[in-house]
Parts: C-alpha cells; sequence; structure tokens
C-alpha cells in the first residue's frame, strides 16, 4: 500500500485535470482512483482492527480518520449509481 497510494495520488490530480478538461478518459481514471482509495481504506482498517491497534485509548483517532473518509466513500458509490444507469459521459 506504501507504495500504490502516492500512485493513486498522483493519478487522482491527473483526474482532476483531465476533469475539468472534458477529457474523454476522466471517469475511467476517477473510478479507477476511487476503487483504489476505497480499497486502501479497507486494508489499512482491516490490518488495523486485527492488529489490535483499535485500544480505547486510539479509538478517537482510528474513528476521526475514518469519518473524515466519508466523502470518499459517497463520492464512490455516487459514481457507481452514476454509471450503471449510463449517465457518465
Amino acid at each position: 500500500m506504501a507504495s500504490l497510494d502516492p500512485l493513486n495520488a498522483l493519478l487522482t490530480l491527473v483526474f482532476v485535470v483531465g476533469f475539468f478538461r472534458q477529457a474523454r478518459w476522466r471517469w475511467w481514471l476517477g473510478v479507477l482512483t476511487l476503487t483504489v482509495s476505497m480499497y486502501a481504506a479497507l486494508v489499512f482498517d482491516y490490518a488495523t482492527i486485527a492488529a489490535g491497534a483499535w485500544t480505547p485509548a486510539s479509538l478517537p483517532a482510528y474513528l476521526t480518520i475514518n469519518l473524515v473518509f466519508l466523502p470518499v466513500v459517497w463520492l464512490f458509490g455516487w459514481v457507481c449509481v452514476r454509471g450503471a444507469r449510463g449517465e457518465l459521459r
């Protein structure tokens, strides 16, 4: 994940540029970067829970990380629904 996250961040910036320039590939890259972000978040949560890191003392920190990530989860769902309806062009 340590090598995938910086690459995903770079691809996300490329997506933003493509989005504002109305590039034909913008939604393909956007779905890819959102999928990688969701995967990274799930792996992070699973690994920290499995390692026993979610102790009562550290629970607020981990919950804050997940709370801040909620807009990405919403955006992922929004893109999936719009894509399934064929509305992303």
